[in-house]
């Protein structure tokens, strides 16, 4: 019974208890500090003034308003702000200035307490364009050098337009064609001068140009120029200008260098004078024009006769020819696929399968060119072998091989054409001018003075390689040696000459 009595009291003093709380003032219910990030309003070229709301206060009202700001992407740049608090509509501003003109700030407002520190979500603003920016002004100028793969691409800034946030390049194409289109740095030169150095171009090749400049207002460009990259290197052993071969001024001195300089597809004029070279590459897809006297501007202005190019030494080589660096070499990996020779003398070359090359897997054309007193074992100017040649309106004279082809032995998976040339005092033991171990094509020409010490007094014939006549304007006068006529060789009687 007394134990009733006492669990009764407690339950009722409990219930007092808890009354009694309920009408304390003092006890609040548990609350959280909540703030809103506001859009930013009054947006200037520098500046903004940034809102945010109080949307719930914490267990303590709140000491501090604000708000941080920073360049979007660089948190590095982060700075913070005290704003001002209206409790009638619990919200709180803050002006922030000396921002970049056209440029994305983010921000987050926030409030705190004696509890807490409450952010709100990140927004962004973008500030407006300075009024006082203007415009740039660009012109694009005429390039100030242009080579076979080179060029500088020269332009203006006329006026920045009072930003400091300007960026300027070169755009250039090729003509037609915007898959090649690169960007270039446009370099600031004197005064508002702007230049931009080109490489990699394509002989031959017409390109266009034009400058890109950009600031706050956006973009802008200048007009659109064009150049053609030039395939025309010149040589001229008596320059005295630059030296890089754009032009008869600043032509190359050394034949040689031009040749290892120039790309597929460059023509190369070199002017009258002698070019005493050796080991000279012989390299895929250029053609050489020699007979200029230094002042041309077109191919057809040129005199070989009046302005012989001379290419070799100044008189015949007597040594051994196999110790000797014959005038052109084949570089390894390079054929002198349809090339074009025109108007030159190769003279007194000496090495051992031809004075003048050891022509092997090359498909080149000789025009107008002479081939003076060059020496080797075998053939005195070429051995010819796996390749492609022909030979218009040249003349050789005075060539010499230790044992066969005064001026030509033409050997294995070769096929070659003489057109109108003419074989004048070549010497040798076997075929005075050609030695032949298969077919060539003669078209027209003239065979006077070669000599054989045992056989084939102009030519040799060896397994059944007739050469093919062409024509009827052939001369075959005072080729002498141990033959009757001028063919000898086991199969001389069965090949068919011309009636002259």
């Amino acid at each position: 019974m007394r134990k009733n009595i006492f669990f009764a009291y407690l339950g009722l003093l409990f219930l007092a208890v808890a009354c009694d709380k309920d009408n304390d003032p003092e006890v609040v219910d548990e609350a959280f500090l909540e703030v809103t990030t506001e859009i930013a309003r009054d947006i200037t070229a520098e500046g903004a003034q940034l809102r945010g709301i109080l949307r719930s206060e914490g267990a303590t009202k709140p000491e501090g308003f604000g708000f941080n700001y920073w360049v979007q992407g660089d948190v590095s740049t982060l700075k913070t702000v005290k704003a001002e608090y209206n409790a009638s509509d619990k919200t709180f501003t803050a002006k922030i200035s000396g921002l970049k003109s056209y440029t994305g700030y983010a921000y987050t407002a926030f409030a705190e307490d004696k509890v807490s520190k409450e952010e709100g979500d990140v927004l962004t603003v973008k500030t407006s364009v300075d009024p006082s920016v203007k415009k740039m002004q660009l012109g694009i100028g005429e390039p100030s050098y242009i080579s076979f793969n080179k060029a500088t691409i020269t332009g203006e800034l006329v006026s920045e337009g009072n930003s400091q946030q300007s960026t300027v390049s070169f755009y250039l194409w090729e003509k037609g064609t915007l898959d090649q289109e690169r960007t270039i740095e446009a370099e600031k030169g004197e005064g508002t001068a702007l230049k931009g150095d080109v490489i990699n171009l394509k002989p031959g090749i017409e390109y266009a140009y034009t400058l890109v400049g950009a600031n706050e207002l956006g973009t802008v460009s200048s007009d659109t120029l064009t150049f053609t990259a030039k395939s025309v290197v010149y040589v001229d052993i008596d320059a005295k200008g630059e030296g890089d071969g754009t032009s008869w001024t600043d032509a190359y001195t050394s034949l040689k260098t031009a040749v290892e300089s120039v790309p597929f597809g460059v023509k190369i004029w070199v002017a009258e004078g002698l070019y005493k070279e050796f080991g000279i590459p012989l390299k895929r897809g250029f053609d050489m024009y020699g007979g200029f006297s230094g002042t041309e501007t077109e191919l057809d202005q040129r005199d070989p006769k009046d302005h012989p190019t001379l290419v070799g030494r100044e008189a015949m080589f007597e040594g051994n020819p196999a110790d000797q660096l014959p005038i052109f070499v084949r570089k390894y990996g390079h054929k002198l696929d349809a090339s074009i020779i025109d108007g030159f003398t190769f003279q007194y070359g000496a090495g051992t399968y031809g004075g003048v090359c050891d022509l092997t897997q090359g498909s080149p054309r000789f025009t107008d060119c002479v081939f003076k007193g060059n020496r080797s074992h075998h053939g005195g100017v070429m051995l010819i072998q796996a390749s492609e040649a022909r030979f218009t309106r040249c003349v050789f004279v005075e060539n010499n091989a230790v044992t066969a082809g005064g001026a030509f032995r033409v050997y294995r998976n070769a096929s070659v054409a003489f057109d109108e040339c003419e074989f004048v005092g070549n010497n040798t033991k076997y075929g005075g001018a050609l030695y032949l171990d298969l077919s060539v094509t003669i078209r027209n020409g003239i065979f006077r003075d070669n000599s054989a010490s045992e056989d084939g007094n102009a030519i040799r014939v060896m397994n059944g390689a007739c050469p093919v006549f062409v024509g009827d304007a052939f001369v075959f006068d005072n080729n002498t040696g141990k033959n009757d006529g001028p063919l000898g060789g086991p199969a001389a009687k069965k090949c068919d000459m011309p009636i002259f």
